[in-house]
């Protein structure tokens, strides 16, 4: 009775005001004998001296438990409620629904609506009902304006307008057990959403010249959309409309001959007749582009966005200010590919982006933003947010048909500015010059060379398809060489104005370091050679190997014209990966695979330490990796699996030397066999399987002025497990799995280990057509 006398609950009406309930207070009556419910009822204490004389009207209870002074928790306590009878328990139906219509109106559009419900006591068997009542509208229809024009305009217009409107409906307050019908001025979630695209373009190829150049490659599309979201916290709102002008045209290569033909006939009759020579025969030129791209894209996004504190209407809730966003952006873009003779490839790319907001003019970055705005045709372009520029120039001669070289170069350019943050920047510095915004420059330039040699080609040519040189060759796979040369710079709050030069990353090293009196925050420089090949020797032994050296040199700012340089490089050789495989016809062994793999990776990087008296930091690593495998397939189904992995590195950081030693081994077996009549009428098949694996993994630490290599980690992993696996009936499949696992630290000292059984039967069920 002590503890019961510390139980109180609060009404919903409470919560609501706000009040701080006292007991008995809340719906009258004795506070050492009635607690407060819901629904104003009064339930009695569980005393047996007094007989409670509204138990039987009690259909919701709630009760807590009051600390009256601080402390620690209780470690243990009962709480017994006896005869509680409920006279009109719950029993509400969930319900849902589901409608859909879909009216096809021959070529001229299509309408389609969807109506999904249920309410806050609907779920599946096993589930605890939402109590959130759910509603979801779809509409969506799609109409060929160009249809009701005439054919001979060749006009394709679809129209597409979607609706999606979702209501909740809240039995509950979320997070919570209040009633929301019994909440005055509850906020519901409730989200819409329309949007209605249309786009126009010409489908004829016919027409006068500039209806072929102007009309037939524009593409014109609009788009408007609104959606609004509210939850019980919260209330928001979205406006949106773009509208895309894109003009393309993909002419006709119209190339003339350069009449080249009478210099090849002086050519050797081996030279003239080659690719090479062909190809400069039958060279030809285009003055005209391949392809040109011009397109427009204006877009405004709105936005409004309110939270409140409670999730119930109130007087305060008008004199907040919602959260505005805004987007007004005007994209150009262009693009041009140009094949002015067949080996050459050139094509240029422009993109700019221009904030059409109108700034405040009450902050420095503000009025800049506004002085820095132009018009175009008399019309408010904005200001330049960012540009980026791009370029590629590839060039393929036809050589022969074993010899294909290739030369790509490619550059980018990318100008950002910043119209909301940052201060303004001055041009001369901290006294003197126009200021200017806060800009981020960058740019790139990657360039290769390489070639292709196929020496089975080569040596046909040469000594024809029968001889036995060449047949030799034709086990020798492509190969392939190519020189990589990457350079880029990063600007921040630059004060030049970037030209063609910069834009299209030209020049060496000291141009993406240095622009005028301005240094880079940043550049880098790597280099990158690769080469791979392979053969396929007699008896079905085959092989693949790469080489790869990569070198970098990064610089980073430290002073107003210093730089810090740090310097590394990684070689990959030995790459290499061999394979033979024989079938055999005889015997109980039917396949045998061998198979390994061996690579080797050294790394190093020199990282100054910015004072000149101090020596620079010295990193190395090295690693070296070798995994054989073998496979052997049997006649009976009997498949044996080996591996064995072998793991060398090293890694020296500021003169500590970290040694790695890695073994591991791995076997399998695999088997399937049918099941005797006895057991299986069908002679189902039993799968069994069986593995085995250890890993070991060893580091130590070599320290300068101490002898020896000290154990930092020593790991040994074992696992052993087998598996039987069966169709039981049917499509039922049944299976039973053992697993040990084992794990030793040695450098700590411990070791543990786990025992697994497993045993699982499926049986998938269906039923109509689900």
């Amino acid at each position: 009775l002590e503890l019961w006398r510390e139980l109180r609950a609060e009404a919903e009406t409470s919560f609501l005001r706000g009040e701080q309930p006292n007991g008995a207070a809340l719906c009258g009556g004795d506070p050492e004998a009635w607690v407060a419910c819901r629904d104003g009822h009064l339930v009695h204490l569980r005393d047996p001296a007094i007989n409670p004389p509204n138990l039987a009207a009690v259909q919701e209870l709630a009760t807590g438990i009051r600390r009256v002074s601080d402390g620690p928790p209780l470690a243990e306590a009962e709480l017994w409620i006896n005869d509680i009878r409920l006279s009109a328990p719950l029993a509400e139906v969930g319900v849902a629904m589901a409608l859909s219509g879909r009216l096809q109106a021959g070529d001229l559009g299509t309408v389609g609506v969807s109506y999904v419900a249920q309410d806050g006591q609907f779920r599946q068997v096993g589930q605890n009902p939402s109590y959130r009542g759910t509603s979801v509208l779809t509409g969506a229809t799609t109409m060929q304006l160009g249809r009701f024009l005439s054919p001979t305009l060749g006009l394709v217009a679809p129209l597409t307008v979607t609706y999606t409107r979702a209501a909740v409906r809240p039995d509950l307050l979320t997070g919570s057990d209040l009633r929301g019908d019994a909440l005055e001025g509850l906020r519901r979630p409730l989200s819409t959403a329309a949007s209605m695209s249309l786009t126009v373009r010409r489908t004829l190829t016919n027409g006068s010249f500039l209806t072929k150049a102007l009309v037939n490659p524009l593409t014109v599309t609009g788009t408007l959309a609104r959606a609004s979201s509210a939850t019980e916290y919260s209330e928001g709102e979205n406006n949106n409309w773009s509208t895309n002008v894109t003009w393309q045209l993909n002419p006709q290569r119209g190339a003339r001959s350069l009449g080249l033909g009478g210099l090849v006939r002086g050519l050797p009759n081996w030279l003239r007749e080659s690719e090479g020579g062909q190809g400069i025969a039958r060279a030809t030129v285009s003055l005209a582009p391949t392809a040109v791209r011009v397109s427009s894209f204006l877009t405004r996004q709105a936005g409004e966005f309110t939270s409140f504190a409670v999730p119930i209407r109130r007087l305060e809730d008008t004199a907040l200010t919602p959260v505005t966003t805004l987007q007004h952006t005007w994209r150009n873009d262009a693009a041009v590919t140009w094949q002015p003779i067949g080996m050459l490839t050139v094509t240029t790319g422009w993109q700019s982006t221009r904030d059409l907001r109108e700034y405040a003019d009450s902050t420095a970055l503000g009025r800049l933003a506004g002085s820095e705005r132009r018009q175009f045709a008399g019309i408010d372009a904005g200001v330049e947010r960012d540009r980026s520029v791009n370029s590629t120039i590839t060039i393929a001669p036809r050589i022969a048909s074993w010899f294909r070289p290739r030369a790509t170069t490619t550059s980018t350019f990318i100008l950002s500015r910043n119209l909301t943050a940052r201060n303004p920047v001055r041009v001369d510095g901290d006294t003197a010059g126009a200021f200017i915004l806060p800009q981020t420059l960058n740019n790139s330039r990657f360039s290769e060379v390489g070639a292709t040699v196929e020496p089975a080609v080569l040596m046909r040519r040469l000594l024809g398809d029968s001889s036995g040189v060449a047949q030799y060759f034709s086990r020798f796979r492509v190969l392939d060489i190519s020189r990589r040369l990457t350079l880029q710079s990063t600007y921040d709050l630059a004060t030049f104005d970037p030209g063609a030069g910069y834009q299209f990353a030209l020049g060496g090293l000291s141009d993406f370091l240095r622009q005028g009196e301005s240094f880079a925050l940043g550049a880098g420089e790597v280099r990158v050679t690769n080469a791979s090949g392979g053969f396929d020797l007699p008896l079905g032994l085959s092989a693949n190997a790469s080489y790869a050296v990569t070198e970098s040199d990064r610089y980073q700012r430290i002073g107003p014209d210093r730089f810090l340089l740090v310097e590394s490089t990684q070689r990959d050789w030995p790459n290499a990966t061999i394979r033979w495989s024989r079938a055999l016809r005889n015997g109980p062994l039917r396949l045998v695979t061998f198979s390994g793999s061996l690579r080797e990776r050294e790394t190093s990087s020199i990282v100054p330490s910015g004072n000149p008296v101090d020596p620079p930091a010295i990193n190395r690593s090295h690693t070296q990796q070798w995994a054989p495998d073998l496979q052997l397939i049997f006649g009976n189904g009997l498949v044996l699996l080996g591996t064995i992995g072998r793991d060398r590195g090293s890694n020296e950081n500021n003169g500590n030397l970290i040694r790695r030693d890695g073994d591991s081994w791995t076997a399998r077996a695999d088997w399937s066999v049918r099941l005797p009549r006895s057991v299986s009428a069908l002679r189902r098949p039993l799968r069994a399987s069986f593995v085995a694996q250890e890993v070991d993994q060893r580091d130590c630490i070599e320290l300068p002025d101490v002898e020896g290599c000290e154990l930092i980690s020593a790991v040994i992993r074992r696992e052993y497990g087998g598996s039987l696996e069966a169709d039981i009936a049917g499509v039922a499949n049944g299976g039973f799995t053992v697993q040990w696992v084992t794990n030793e630290l040695k450098h700590l000292d411990r070791k543990s280990s786990a025992v697994t059984l497993t045993l699982t039967i499926q049986v998938p069920l269906s039923f109509g057509g689900y």
